[in-house]
């Protein structure tokens, strides 16, 4: 699900438990503190920047630090212009798996200063 509508389900159900009435088990603060801190925890995980490292065939390493919940097709159009080719002549990959256009960091697990390798597209023949 998409953590802005989980922020924004879990900012309204933490307006309607303020309205609710608690005060006889005493738990009316407590969560409500747990949920405040649970919202933090979302808003920054929606911020938060990972540091990653694209390491080409010839070793050399470009370094990056983007949102984990931007796509990573911007990381890989960025080393594209930079090394002057076309982004489609070039494959990343993270872990061995190929990266698609569409995929974050977060839905890969990513995590600070981890590599991900490029190689160059041959074309058979």
């Amino acid at each position: 699900m998409n953590t802005k509508i989980l922020l924004v389900a879990a900012l309204l159900f933490t307006a309607a438990l303020a309205k609710t009435d608690f005060s006889r088990d005493g738990r009316r603060l407590e969560l409500l503190r747990y949920l405040y801190e649970a919202n933090a925890r979302t808003a920054k995980l929606m911020n938060s920047f990972i540091n990653l490292k694209v390491m080409g065939v010839d070793n050399s390493e470009v370094h990056f630090k983007i949102k984990i919940t931007t796509q990573l097709k911007r990381l890989k159009q960025a080393y594209a212009d930079r090394m002057g080719v076309s982004i489609h002549s070039l494959r990343f990959l993270f872990n061995g798996q190929r990266i698609l256009d569409t995929t974050t960091p977060k839905k890969l697990g990513m995590e600070d200063d981890d590599v991900i390798e490029v190689y160059q597209h041959q074309i058979p023949g």
